[in-house]
């Protein structure tokens, strides 16, 4: 690959973006399991976890172990049918709270903020109608934005 080409460029990628879309903070699953224990000893738990599968974990060290898989929640065609509600791409739980004003901003300001085109500032003060809440958010989208 040529050093002045960008990897995106020379293999011919569509443009990616990355959406806040639900995956942190709750799982890929709306909703999700309930978190279950179903045995427990002085050294690991089983359990089943909020994606549905069956696991044994250890109680302390977690993060120097890995977990032992058990059992998946899809085992045939019905458990696929069930399981694939729970990844429903239109639930508003996925979308963050503002999802339809960040939207309509994300899909102006980069382009401006890339063409050197926008500065993103509020002229002498912030406009009365404007609450604080919107404003904090506002701060918020343009560090999002500018880095």
């Amino acid at each position: 690959m040529p050093d002045d080409v960008h990897p995106s460029e020379y293999f011919g990628f569509d443009r990616m973006e990355i959406v806040p879309i639900n995956s942190e903070w709750r799982g890929l699953l709306v909703p999700t399991f309930d978190v279950q224990t179903l045995e427990e000893n002085a050294t690991y738990k089983v359990i089943i976890d909020e994606d549905g599968a069956k696991k044994k974990v250890r109680k302390e060290h977690r993060r120097l172990s890995m977990d032992q898989w058990l059992k998946y929640p899809v085992k045939d065609r019905k458990t696929w049918r069930e399981y694939k509600k729970r990844l429903n791409p239109h639930s508003p739980a996925r979308y963050p709270l503002w999802w339809k004003e960040e939207k309509e901003v994300m899909s102006k300001v980069p382009y401006l903020l890339s063409s050197g085109g926008y500065f993103p500032c509020i002229d002498h003060s912030v406009p009365s109608d404007i609450s604080f809440d919107n404003y904090l958010y506002y701060l918020e989208l343009i560090r999002k934005l500018a880095h």
